[in-house]
């Protein structure tokens, strides 16, 4: 129930009431049993806290990438690498903002039932803001490499990033 409702607050663009109520409905689920809504619920609270640039937003993100992963849940690792790359190009870093972007969009299917429940995230504007942040050239690269990772090279490297957020990813 909270998370249909931080679900339809960030869809309203309510995004403080969003991050509350997923923040709320977090710790109930993750004793359960439910890891698919577990899961789905970690990627809506990481990507709502990337978009507010919030500390909690990478350690959301790699729980939300392990979760998809064990699920084998392409979107949403896809939907977990592009908020970890959103991360990398608000920290400056535009070689691995594409790697994790490119990764993301790569592994993302053009139609999959993730992308009608999940919280609104535009990647093509995630893709050209994070481009325009830095170093296009750098980013473009990047980009490049991470469309050619496997998913399993993908998870990997999104893992790295939050482990070693300076660390260089090749």
């Amino acid at each position: 129930m909270l998370a249909s409702l931080g679900l339809l607050a960030a869809q309203r663009g309510e995004h403080d009431q969003a991050r509350a109520r997923f923040a709320e409905g977090l710790p109930l689920l993750r004793g359960g049993d439910d890891q698919w809504d577990l899961a789905l619920l970690l990627l809506n609270s990481g990507l709502e806290e990337a978009q507010a640039a919030s500390p909690a937003a990478g350690a959301l993100l790699a729980d939300a990438l392990r979760a998809w992963q064990q699920l084998r849940g392409t979107a949403g690792v896809a939907f977990a690498l592009a908020g970890l790359g959103e991360i990398a190009a608000g920290r400056g870093q535009p070689h691995r903002a594409g790697q994790l972007l490119g990764a993301g969009q790569a592994l993302l299917p053009a139609t999959h039932p993730l992308l009608r429940v999940r919280v609104p995230y535009d990647l093509p504007a995630k893709l050209a803001a994070a481009r325009t942040a830095g170093d296009p050239v750098a980013f473009d690269r990047g980009m490049a490499e991470g469309q050619a990772w496997t998913i399993d090279q993908a998870v990997a490297a999104g893992l790295a990033t939050t482990a070693d957020p300076d660390a260089d990813v090749e």
